[in-house]
């Protein structure tokens, strides 16, 4: 059939897309696509990718990109390919996020790089200390040799300037202004970390302005990339940094690729992070982009949609009316807001409402969220206490969504799973699928024998998971047979951030104290659920929070302290209450509390964030104070 006639002919699969998201899946001209939550952007992009694979818009051998700001977006959206392409289609879509893109480029061409900007091959990647502190006390700590600044001049730096004169200017240095102190200062710092220590030592915003500069100086490399995509998907694009915009616009802009942008700006809440503000105009103009918005939500209740759109309107007086693609009836769903004496108070209030949810309406532990703006363990240590007592298990999941995001740990936990559950037919295809990945081989043939070894292996390891077995080296042990059996070659290969450092052996290390752990307390079926999650409610933060979706989600700490940057962004720390609110699909409830054990005083107030109070009163929510 000829690609006109396929294109004509294809239909979504098992969904049907509303007229604007349909339009953007079928376009061939690069296109903004503004969604707000619940809009289902993941599967629009799914959906894009299977029509143009499958109707060969995007013949063989040419690939598609998508760039996603997390790595489990990344994970989601790559398994949502394989399971409406299927293996034959799926083996030319490529799901990275912009730091494994940026990271990817810079390991395997870094030598084209000129010498002074070369990382060595084993380079360090300052992952979670990658700060302003950390980058201010570096500039401190710089050899005179590498920084003439004199020290009252270092300590008069801001943190925050610091950081802007490290990755604040495209590469080279020989283009910046030195006569400004914070870029001298960041001069010496690139050079002290690239040269000064036998191993480099890169955060990933220096590893997205190295990959930007690689490009400019090596045109074939420009050519090679646009030679290979021809599409390319940028999810949760309000979230793009300026780095990772410009590396962007030098590897596609002016080319032949089509690009799919799709985000929401009322969820920009990564500007702390560097987030480039007035990110979609620009592509637009710079891409030429066409502009499509989707007005219908499929998370939330009627309810719960028509209280996002106050907030919607507040940060966007322009913003589309959304509609719920929910069945319930219009007054289905519940928000409400309550004032606590105290946070023992809301402990009590909190816990009872949680057991009554699991006990009278079968709710699953996960199935609830327990949200915070920052500093989770004390919002929400005296709550913790309180579910323990009603036998309910809650965890904060910071650390566990960094470990068991990352694919090779996701991997090793589905082979856990498979030796330890009768049952697990998704830890199995996507387990096949990783197997498929690592290997390139996509025939029935080559899946048949893959399938058959890694029922040996799981089989033999379900033997040798017996009660005896708690200890940290034995069942790091094991974990490192299951990694040889994917390969660590292998592995390394397909995702070269694991090659670098003692990155893969500090996550091994990571997932063997989780399961070391849990197996304290569980037998090896539980232990490895509760790894998983499974049986606990979670607790984060609202940023932790992007991407993901409750029945119920709690937010503890509607507060001044908590939301301590309203008076200077209003903007931003309105849509952390939007990312929050619109985390639900059927209730949404809010706490203050009077007192609170958290910040230098105990007393708390929300007179400084009464705009959010009176956007839930405009909604039709009041408070409720609870003795």
């Amino acid at each position: 059939m000829p690609n006109a006639q396929k294109a004509a002919a294809w239909l979504p699969h098992g969904i049907v897309l509303e007229a604007a998201a349909l339009r953007a899946v079928k376009t061939m001209r690069s296109t903004l696509v503004v969604a707000g939550p619940g809009a289902g952007k993941t599967e629009l992009l799914a959906q894009r990718a299977c029509y143009l694979l499958q109707t060969s818009l995007c013949p063989a051998p040419f690939r598609i990109l998508a760039i996603s700001f997390k790595r489990d977006a990344a994970a989601n959206l790559r398994d949502r390919v394989l399971a409406r392409c299927g293996r034959d289609y799926a083996t030319r879509f490529d799901s990275l996020t912009f730091d494994a893109f940026g990271k990817d480029l810079v390991d395997r061409f870094r030598l084209a790089l000129p010498s002074d900007y070369q990382p060595t091959a084993d380079y360090r990647v300052l992952t979670t200390e990658f700060t302003d502190k950390l980058i201010w006390e570096a500039v401190q700590a710089l050899p005179d040799a590498r920084c003439p600044l004199t020290g009252p001049q270092r300590n008069a730096l801001r943190w925050d300037a610091a950081t802007r004169g490290l990755v604040g200017q495209p590469l080279p240095i020989a283009d910046w202004d030195l006569g400004r102190p914070e870029l001298t200062a960041g001069a010496g710092l690139w050079m002290h970390w690239l040269h000064d220590h036998g191993q480099s030592a890169l955060g990933f915003p220096m590893i997205g302005r190295l990959a930007d500069f690689l490009l400019r100086q090596n045109p074939a490399l420009v050519a090679a990339l646009r030679s290979t995509y021809r599409f390319v998907f940028l999810d949760e694009f309000q979230d793009t940094t300026r780095i990772q915009y410009a590396l962007t616009l030098t590897a596609f802009r002016g080319g032949p690729a089509v690009l799919t942008a799709v985000g929401d700006n009322k969820q920009r809440i990564m500007k702390w992070a560097g987030a480039f503000g007035n990110i979609f105009q620009q592509f637009v103009a710079d891409f030429e982009a066409d502009t499509e918005r989707l007005t219908q939500n499929h998370r939330s209740v009627s309810r719960l949609v028509g209280i996002q759109q106050f907030f919607a309107q507040a940060l966007d007086p322009e913003a589309a009316q959304v509609v719920s693609a929910r069945p319930e009836p219009p007054e289905a769903g519940e928000c409400r807001a309550f004032q606590f004496a105290n946070e023992q108070a809301e402990a009590e209030h909190l816990a009872g409402l949680i057991h009554g949810w699991i006990r009278d309406e079968g709710l699953a532990p996960r199935d609830i969220c327990i949200l915070c703006r920052m500093k989770t363990a004390a919002y929400t240590a005296t709550l913790i206490e309180r579910l323990a007592a009603a036998d309910i298990a809650a965890r904060i999941e910071d650390n566990f969504q960094r470990v068991l995001s990352e694919d090779i740990c996701a991997a090793l936990v589905d082979v856990f799973t498979l030796a330890t559950q009768r049952s697990a037919p998704h830890a199995w295809e996507r387990t096949l699928g990783f197997l498929s990945f690592l290997s390139g081989g996509y025939d029935h043939t080559d899946v048949h024998n893959l399938a058959t070894r890694l029922l040996t292996f799981t089989d033999d390891l379900a033997r040798r998971l017996t009660d005896a077995v708690t200890g940290e080296d034995e069942i790091g042990a094991l974990l490192a047979e299951v990694l040889a059996f994917f390969g660590r070659n292998e592995v390394c290969a397909a995702f070269p951030q694991y090659g670098q450092g003692s990155f893969l052996d500090d996550l091994l290390g990571d997932l063997t104290d989780f399961l070391v752990d849990a197996r304290s307390r569980f037998p090896w079926p539980e232990a490895v659920a509760a790894v998983i999650g499974a049986g606990s409610v979670p607790i984060m933060t609202t940023h932790k929070s992007k991407g993901l979706e409750f029945h119920t989600m709690v937010f503890i700490g509607l507060e001044d302290d908590a939301l301590f940057n309203y008076a200077r962004d209003a903007e931003e720390e309105t849509c952390g209450i939007f990312v929050a609110l619109s985390r639900a699909k059927q209730r949404a409830f809010f706490t203050f509390s009077s007192q609170r054990s958290v910040g230098r005083y105990a007393a708390k107030s929300r007179h400084a964030i009464d705009g959010l109070y009176n956007l839930f009163e405009q909604a039709g929510i009041a408070v409720e104070t609870v003795a």
